[in-house]
Parts: C-alpha cells; sequence; structure tokens
C-alpha cells in the first residue's frame, strides 16, 4: 500500500506527464521528425520535470519514501533519455 499523499501523487503524475513529453521528443528525434515546436515543447517540459524532482534533493522537503522512490525513478529515467540525445549529437 502506497503511503502517498495527495499532494505527492499530484506532484508524481505531473513528473510523469512531463517524462512523457521527453519520451516524444525522444522518439521524434530517432526517427528526425522533430521540429522547432518540438524542441520548445521538450525544453518547457525537462524545465519542469527538473523543478518537480528537486523536490527529492531537498532535505526536509516533506516527501515521503514512496514519493521520493517514485520521483527518483522518473528522474532517472528522463536522466537516460537525455544521454541517449546527447549521443545523438
Amino acid at each position: 500500500m502506497s503511503t502517498t499523499t495527495q499532494l505527492e501523487q499530484t506532484l508524481i503524475a505531473m513528473a510523469q506527464g512531463c517524462l512523457g513529453y521527453v519520451q516524444q521528443y525522444h522518439a521524434m528525434r530517432k526517427l528526425g521528425s522533430a521540429t522547432a515546436e518540438d524542441a520548445e515543447t521538450f525544453e518547457e517540459n525537462h524545465i519542469a520535470l527538473t523543478t518537480l524532482v528537486q523536490l527529492v534533493h531537498m532535505r526536509d522537503s516533506g516527501l515521503t519514501d514512496d514519493a521520493r522512490i517514485e520521483l527518483r525513478d522518473i528522474e532517472e529515467k528522463e536522466a537516460m533519455l537525455l544521454r541517449s540525445l546527447a549521443e545523438a549529437n
């Protein structure tokens, strides 16, 4: 049973949504179909995701252990995608 609060669940859902945009951009870049608008949307979502996961790294942020684990997982998934994008350049 998850011990995350409603607020944490909302933050996690927001982070997952941002990760979804990053994943879409990654796929479009691999296909060579990413536009400048796609890049802008990617950047906006990357910044939002980075902001959300900063709570994991803050001492006494109020996050439960379950929420920290979920947000760290999202952060790691994005990091893998970003490394892949950097390698493609």
